[in-house]
């Protein structure tokens, strides 16, 4: 909240010296705007973090990734699974490959019987 505030008074009085016709020094105004963006950074980065749990015999339990949370394979696959769609759907209805040497036989019965015709 402070560097929310600092960043709106910052705002304010570059506001408020802009209709002043009289020129100024700036860096006070820089100084405050880093200040509160300082505070903006540092307050988002601590309040992301997990915090620690205490397990069935009141010992600290610190999370393995603080900044991250697990990932529910149920949550993230509900709408494929509402759909019936499985991870292997993909291989079952693919075009079959194609069989090279079949196909230049054929070619080549075929060209022969073209050369024979004519």
């Amino acid at each position: 909240m402070l560097g929310i505030a600092l960043l709106l008074h910052c705002a304010y009085s570059a506001y408020e010296y802009n209709k002043l016709p009289i020129s100024y020094n700036r860096s006070d105004l820089l100084l405050e705007l880093v200040i509160s963006l300082c505070l903006i950074f540092y307050s988002s980065v601590t309040n992301i973090q997990m915090p620690s749990r205490l397990n069935l015999d009141n010992e600290i339990v610190h999370s393995p990734s603080p900044y991250l949370n697990f990932i529910h394979i149920n949550k993230s696959l509900k709408e494929s699974n509402e759909f019936g769609i499985d991870d292997y759907s993909k291989f079952s209805n693919r075009l079959d490959f194609i069989d090279i040497v079949k196909m230049r036989r054929e070619y080549n019965v075929y060209a022969s019987s073209i050369e024979k015709s004519t």
